[in-house]
């Protein structure tokens, strides 16, 4: 499989298992009154964090593909707090259907996406970036945690 697959696979299956493991209650916690809206803000900030992430890469005419070259190291917005919004965004958007369903299955399949990333894409890709940026991108890894 190609890795430029990979992430958004990760996510789709980690989506349609939080669905199935709410429908099906698996290891229901106690829904307090505000689970709703606390899932709705983490919704909204990973969209945002990893939405607005997508856009600099846009704008900046840089590839989202990990197997194309960068053509630039992007340290600003979101990137000034984390080296991987948008897969923070994307835990963030997890975590949040996790707290609707209020399932500890699905808050377990949240952390199993975050942990999946930290194994497999994200270490090919800071190779990578090593290797397209040098030093840059050693000094911008010293200052900036892998997550937040």
């Amino acid at each position: 499989m190609n890795l430029k697959y990979i992430a958004p696979l990760y996510f789709f299956v980690a989506v349609l298992l939080i669905v199935v493991s709410g429908f099906y209650d698996l290891g229901t916690i106690v829904y307090y009154p505000y689970n709703l809206i606390f899932s709705i803000i983490l919704l909204v900030i990973g969209f945002l964090f990893g939405g607005i992430a997508a856009i600099i890469f846009n704008r900046r005419r840089t590839t989202l593909n990990p197997l194309r070259r960068p053509t630039s190291l992007i340290t600003n917005g979101p990137y000034r707090f984390s080296r991987n919004p948008m897969y923070l965004g994307m835990f963030l958007m997890l975590l949040g259907l996790s707290f609707y369903f209020g399932s500890l299955a699905s808050m377990a399949v949240s952390i199993l996406f975050l942990m999946m990333m930290d194994y497999t894409v994200v270490p090919f890709e800071e190779r990578s970036m090593e290797n397209y940026f040098g030093k840059d991108f050693t000094k911008y890894k010293q200052k900036v945690r892998r997550w937040i």
